[in-house]
């Protein structure tokens, strides 16, 4: 199961899944199970500085 991949909770994954922000902290733990940079998850468009978040294009966790 990719959650316990990924060390992440189910609704986590699904915040994630629909585009919603997400801290680098757990996108870098998807990065980890998919095997991709974390650059890979995110355009720079998709950054929010201020939070430290950023929002993941749906596609990408689709793959």
């Amino acid at each position: 199961m990719f959650s316990e991949r990924s060390k992440l909770s189910v609704p986590t994954i699904q915040r994630i899944e629909k585009g919603e922000e997400s801290s680098l902290e757990s996108m870098g733990l998807v990065a980890n199970v998919l095997g991709v940079p974390i650059s890979d998850l995110f355009s720079q468009n998709n950054v929010d500085d201020k939070n430290n978040t950023i929002i993941i294009q749906r596609s990408k966790l689709n793959k």
